[in-house]
């Protein structure tokens, strides 16, 4: 729900919880009736994969008749989601935090998102996540939905 909360007091309460692990979901996402399910299996395969995610798929605005805006935004996020990881080119992998499943140590040891930060969050904490020694994995079957208004 990153989306729906000021950077600060949302990132706060993912580092107070007490949970063992956090679920990010962004405002405009869906997900899948297995997503939870199929992420926890993949985390429970060895302590050191700090999170999951699977494949985000992007939806146009109005499938019918959509406009030359909703091509082009439906194009740039279907290209940015299709895969369960985004490379980032020279910095390596990239978590998609607009749908993952993060182990709560890992979180609180890779510092938690760059509060600071307005865009490219995901990469920031990816590499704070791999700094820290955790590894990310993919859950195929994981899948959810964005899609943009």
């Amino acid at each position: 729900m990153r989306n729906q909360v000021p950077p600060p007091r949302g990132m706060r309460g993912a580092m107070v919880a007490s949970g063992e692990l956090l679920a990010f979901v962004d405002c405009d996402v869906k997900l899948g009736p297995d997503w939870l399910e199929c992420n926890l299996r993949e985390l429970q395969k060895h302590p050191l994969i700090g999170a999951s995610q699977g494949p985000i798929v992007s939806t146009a605005m109005n499938p019918k008749k959509p406009s030359l805006l909703d091509r082009y935004r439906f194009a740039l996020k279907h290209r940015q989601t299709s895969g369960t990881f985004i490379y980032g080119g020279g910095d390596g992998y990239l978590l998609n935090t607009a749908a993952c499943l993060v182990r709560t140590v890992a979180y609180r040891r890779a510092g938690g998102f760059e509060e600071r930060l307005l865009r490219a969050e995901d990469l920031f904490f990816t590499q704070s996540l791999l700094a820290k020694g955790f590894f990310l994995t993919t859950a195929p079957a994981a899948k959810a939905e964005v899609r943009f208004d």
